[in-house]
């Protein structure tokens, strides 16, 4: 735990393709000290915030400063302990609620894929000094994994559009495939609200990009049994 503690940013700082994050550690970190944060995505930078709450031989917990978090009010707390046999426990405890209701659409909109990459990430270095010896997420950051996010369900609406399409054997073209893409984005968009304010009326939240992609796609599906029920087969 000391070693997380004397050098966070070797453990929090994360990259995949055009989304990072950085903290940047004071020199000497105690109770209410405030640990700067920045992430990057597509060029663009926001900075947001934690302040040190308590800190302890076993544990270190944050909670988060107002502007461009995920989740406000929020705590994170890292623990470690003995686990037996030489090894130890590491745990990373997260408590808080949507910045909002926008933010939590967001989340899963690929947001929630993106956060757990980074605490597998901060495990998986701990695991890493252990064997030698997560993310905070912006609301900018947030909306360029959710834009990433639609812009994939769109090409898996027109795939299986095509796909739907040449199984019932009605008739596809390009006004077809544009209608597709579009309804595939609009109920991603849809299920993603309905979820985030089930959500927040619960108090619990749980990855769901992949729920979220399944509904938008078998949208698709039952579009295109409507029009083969409603209009002659072809072929």
């Amino acid at each position: 735990m000391g070693a997380v503690e004397s050098n966070f940013a070797a453990f929090g700082n994360y990259s995949s393709g055009p989304f990072s994050l950085a903290f940047h550690t004071p020199a000497q970190v105690g109770v209410g000290s405030e640990v700067p944060i920045s992430t990057g995505y597509f060029g663009f930078t926001q900075n947001m915030g934690i302040s040190v709450q308590s800190i302890s031989s076993s544990s270190m917990s944050f909670s988060t400063l107002p502007g461009g978090h995920l989740l406000y009010p929020a705590g994170i707390t890292f623990s470690a302990s003995s686990a037996g046999a030489g090894s130890i426990s590491f745990n990373i405890d997260l408590a808080g609620n949507f910045n909002g209701l926008f933010n939590g659409a967001k989340y899963y909109l690929g947001g929630a894929a993106f956060e757990n990459a980074q605490w597998n990430h901060f495990l998986g270095k701990v695991k890493a000094y252990c064997s030698l010896g997560g993310l905070m997420l912006t609301t900018g950051l947030l909306s360029s994994i959710a834009l990433v996010t639609l812009v994939a369900s769109g090409v898996i609406g027109l795939i299986v559009g095509f796909i739907t399409c040449w199984v019932l054997k009605v008739s596809w073209n390009a006004r077809i495939a544009v209608t597709d893409t579009m309804l595939t984005v609009a109920v991603s968009i849809a299920t993603a609200f309905a979820f985030a304010a089930i959500a927040l009326a619960r108090g619990h939240f749980d990855g769901g990009v992949s729920w979220v992609l399944l509904i938008a796609s078998g949208s698709v599906v039952i579009r295109h049994l409507v029009r083969r029920a409603y209009r002659p087969a072809v072929g």
